[in-house]
């Protein structure tokens, strides 16, 4: 079972949470929160949340995607990306994330622009 099939029970969110205050126009939701707290990952939220400005400014939905290195190495054990669509048709932003010790399938989640806001959540919350 993935880390998306264990948290489908997420089909919304209660709150919007400010995770960072360094990122004030990036929220997260109840499924996107219960990820960085169960797996130790609110470096997640923050790398997505740091490549969010390389979005164009007309897209209102990105996919992140964290998935294991095809060739890991000292610089690259897993690549976050932030994309819009899967198969790929536009890559807005491409990190090499050296370490971590999440979980090697690593996960999928969206980012939506609502108003001056992007908010992080799960597919589930979709």
């Amino acid at each position: 079972m993935g880390i998306e099939d264990k948290h489908v029970m997420y089909t919304g969110t209660t709150l919007y949470y400010k995770f960072n205050p360094f990122f004030k126009n990036v929220l997260a939701t109840d499924g996107s929160i219960t990820i960085a707290q169960e797996y130790g990952a609110y470096w997640l939220l923050e790398e997505i949340a740091g490549l969010l400005p390389k979005v164009d400014e007309d897209q209102h939905l990105v996919i992140a995607l964290l998935k294991h290195s095809p060739t890991p190495s000292k610089s690259s054990r897993f690549i976050l990306t932030l994309q819009d669509d899967i198969p790929i048709n536009k890559l807005y932003a491409e990190k090499k994330i050296p370490f971590s010790d999440f979980p090697q399938e690593g996960i999928r989640l969206y980012v939506g622009k609502s108003e001056d806001k992007w908010v992080i959540y799960l597919p589930s919350e979709h």
